[in-house]
């Protein structure tokens, strides 16, 4: 003979708990199967009550709106790093370097038209004049055809995103550069001259 729940009028299997509904010591609603005259005239018995509780998750749209709304919220987050990146007031690293043509040697270099680049002072300025940093080239490394006078410094980051580099003589002029040339808060300033 099998015991039924009160509460959900199903089986209990397990000791005196419904394994259906989770009832504890349940109310027998009788000791026999209340369907067994049902059964006996061909009628099907109603399945049990389901238990009641929160909808899955997985299935459903809340989840799923839940979902977009993070992955929105994650594209947007990127979005504003990698914008506000490019607009931080970090120092940016000037590689500047002048590399003159000639046959002359870097040592010799007092005695021709570009005795103003060893040792000279290197400027950079912004798009409005404001001085951004200032630096001094070195004595120069001779090449085979050239010798090269080169300076690594820390200059302000602009906020015109202009670049404008000089060094030695006021007519060399300046070199233009802008914020889409610097790579990784690096910005390389190569001139040449001579020959």
């Amino acid at each position: 003979m099998a015991i039924y729940c009160g509460k959900c009028r199903t089986r209990i299997v397990v000791g005196d708990r419904c394994t259906t509904c989770g009832h504890v010591n349940p109310e027998p609603a009788s000791m026999s199967d209340p369907f067994e005259a049902k059964a006996s005239a061909n009628v099907i018995p109603p399945p049990p009550v389901p238990p009641s509780g929160p909808p899955a998750a997985a299935g459903s749209k809340t989840g799923l709106y839940i979902g977009l709304g993070l992955l929105v919220a994650a594209i947007v987050g990127i979005v504003v790093f990698v914008g506000s990146r490019g607009s931080d007031d970090s120092p940016i690293i000037l590689e500047y370097s002048v590399e003159v043509f000639t046959s002359d040697y870097c040592d010799d270099f007092y005695m021709t038209g570009y005795s103003d680049v060893p040792y000279s002072e290197v400027v950079v300025v912004d798009g409005e004049g404001d001085v951004l940093g200032t630096s001094t080239l070195d004595g120069g490394v001779d090449t085979d055809n050239s010798c090269v006078f080169s300076t690594t410094f820390e200059i302000e980051r602009s906020s015109t995103g202009v670049y404008r580099v000089t060094s030695g003589k006021s007519t060399r002029g300046f070199v233009n550069y802008r914020d889409s040339d610097i790579r990784n808060g690096r910005l390389v300033a190569d001139v040449s001259l001579g020959e």
